[in-house]
């Protein structure tokens, strides 16, 4: 996997206006390079990586580097594997720069049988930054904060956490992340915006190209994001939005690269698909 932290911009961006009349949306695009319009065999597809060391840890990763657990790696291997019964083979896979969702995809990729699939990082998938909180245990931050404020930090849309201290950043050197992102926070307003700008730089102009298929492996907080783009959630919608982890999401698409069902559909064990709608009451853990 490509592992270079800005990957090139794809060379046909349909959202560029070629058309002598100024129409630059996607199906305008196609009808001047002389392509289909039939979208109806686009998909992207959501992967949520598998169970993190973190996550069994009981610790808050956030944009930590945790590895997989050799759970996690099995449920990576499933995913890959209801992908293939479901018979969607990735043209695309992109995947955040955190080994837990490479892993997740080049995993997948195997079990799947589309190892062969072009697959490259996006900073801009990484998980939410949370800040002072990075690496601390899940129990001790609900004693310190109380387990309202706690909840209201994991789902609220705009409450940011306070950043790191210098000697956060120093401990954390090693991380993906660049030194200067590391001094901030980040709310799931700040994550939506990066996902915003994901999606139309890199998931709309693969998905132009008639009956692709795209991959997306990422984390919980930055899908929440993603799916809020894609299914133009509301702030309480995206509040109770919880993604599984390792259960691949598959969104269509229409012509008009507009979602054929708002919140796509799971793949189940057995390949078939259920209706996603934001789950109320629920309230995963981003791992």
């Amino acid at each position: 996997m490509d592992t270079s932290r800005e990957p090139p911009r794809p060379r046909n961006r349909p959202l560029r206006s070629v058309t002598g009349d100024g129409d630059s949306s996607p199906a305008a695009v196609r009808r001047e390079r002389g392509e289909r319009s039939d979208l109806h065999g686009a998909a992207l597809v959501l992967l949520r990586h598998g169970e993190s060391k973190s996550h069994a840890a009981g610790i808050l990763a956030g944009m930590g580097d945790p590895e997989l657990t050799h759970a996690g790696r099995d449920a990576a291997r499933r995913a890959g594997a209801m992908l293939r019964r479901a018979n969607l083979r990735p043209d695309q896979i992109w995947a955040s720069t955190l080994t837990r969702a490479r892993d997740t995809a080049a995993l997948a990729a195997i079990a799947g049988d589309f190892a062969d699939c072009p697959a490259t990082v996006d900073h801009r998938l990484d998980e939410r930054h949370y800040g002072d909180y990075t690496g601390r245990r899940k129990a001790e931050l609900v004693d310190e904060l109380g387990y309202e404020q706690y909840l209201r930090l994991r789902r609220d849309v705009d409450l940011r956490p306070p950043p790191m201290t210098a000697a956060q950043r120093q401990r954390h050197r090693t991380f993906p992340a660049a030194p200067e992102y590391l001094a901030g926070a980040e709310s799931l307003a700040d994550v939506t915006l990066r996902a915003a700008a994901f999606h139309r730089e890199r998931i709309l102009p693969a998905l132009a190209l008639s009956s692709r298929t795209v991959l997306v492996v990422a984390h919980g907080d930055s899908l929440r994001a993603l799916c809020a783009v894609l299914d133009d959630l509301s702030s309480a919608e995206l509040r109770e939005l919880t993604i599984p982890a390792a259960t691949p999401l598959v969104y269509r698409f229409d012509w008009l690269l507009r979602t054929e069902t708002r919140g796509g559909r799971y793949l189940s064990t057995l390949g078939s698909g259920e209706p996603l709608a934001p789950i109320p009451g629920q309230h995963g853990e981003p791992r």
